[in-house]
């Protein structure tokens, strides 16, 4: 399973770095600015995927058993 979810880690950030690759050299050689648009834009959707997605599963409280807290006392 984390073999599975290891690569598809890699198999996303290969496939970002091939769609915002050109975007990098568009303004020319000697420009940084397109560079760092694209890292405040991840950056930002980055920031945006945990408060969407990993905020959610900190408020999803454990489910307790009756039975088993019942069986022991």
């Amino acid at each position: 399973m984390a073999g599975s979810a290891s690569a598809l880690l890699g198999l996303f950030a290969v496939s970002a770095r091939r769609r915002h690759f050109p975007l990098v050299g568009v303004a020319g050689e000697y420009s940084a600015v397109p560079m760092g648009v694209i890292l405040v834009s991840t950056s930002l959707l980055a920031l945006l995927a945990y408060f969407g997605l990993a905020q959610k599963s900190r408020q999803i409280k454990p489910v307790v058993r009756k039975e088993l807290s019942s069986q022991q006392g």
